[in-house]
């Protein structure tokens, strides 16, 4: 890993890192070896700063959704493919307070409905 881990989530036999260096990496587990290896083509560049949070969407026949949350204020959500993340939806400025940005410090799918994505900010 190039820079700091600032969160990380399990999903299946992925590894999802939100970085430091405004990065998100997925790593996958080899099942013989039990050690991470990279997936190369999935390194995505929020290009907002660090990457704060993430979250999988984990609703009953969802796709694999990965939600990221970024200290410029933005949610992305990406959806996980063979070959990589793509990006679905980049929610900009979700936390605009008074015409300013401030961070999602942390994004969560609910549990039951991937449909639902709850993102929080410190808007004091």
């Amino acid at each position: 890993m190039s820079s700091g881990v600032l969160d990380m989530k399990f999903h299946k036999k992925l590894l999802a890192c939100a970085m430091s260096s405004g990065n998100v990496e997925l790593l996958t587990v080899d099942s013989m070896t039990e050690e991470f290896k990279p997936k190369e083509t999935a390194i995505c560049n929020a290009d907002e700063g660090l990457a704060l949070s993430l979250d999988w969407s984990r609703g009953q026949g969802s796709d694999d959704l990965l939600a990221v949350s970024t200290q410029e204020g933005s949610v992305h959500i990406y959806n996980v493919t063979p070959t990589g993340l793509e990006v679905c939806t980049a929610l900009q400025n979700v936390h605009a307070l008074f015409g300013e940005n401030i961070p999602a410090w942390i994004t969560a799918f609910n549990p039951h409905s991937s449909s639902m994505l709850v993102s929080g900010g410190d808007d004091c």
